[in-house]
């Protein structure tokens, strides 16, 4: 399953995680989970300014991908070493859902 985020509403990144806990609990390490981060949500990954780190890096530890988009990181001048460590990036956020939704993912946007 792979889930966009682009919202800089911090209650749509709680929810998001939420969605992705109450998901695990049905499907049991079964599913591959990816969420793509771009435009406005980019803060959701950047250390000094998430409220969720501990809550990310610890989803990491069960298999779930976070991934950056590198193009909103260059427009927001956001470095890689400014991430969550355990963070990845990818060159375009909107490429590569578009990528994953051709390889048959599931796609789940969050927010509103």
């Amino acid at each position: 399953m792979v889930l966009q985020l682009n919202s800089a509403d911090t209650a749509v990144w709680s929810g998001m995680l939420g969605n992705i806990r109450n998901f695990q609990k049905v499907w049991p390490g079964n599913v591959t989970i990816e969420v793509v981060v771009h435009g406005k949500a980019l803060n959701f990954l950047v250390a000094e300014k998430s409220h969720l780190v501990s809550e990310i890096e610890a989803m990491t530890k069960l298999g779930v991908v976070f991934n950056a988009c590198e193009n909103t990181m260059n427009k927001y001048g956001i470095r890689k070493d400014m991430l969550i460590p355990t963070v990845s990036s990818v060159p375009s956020g909107v490429a590569e859902l578009v990528i994953k939704q051709e390889e048959g993912w599931s796609y789940l946007k969050t927010g509103y």
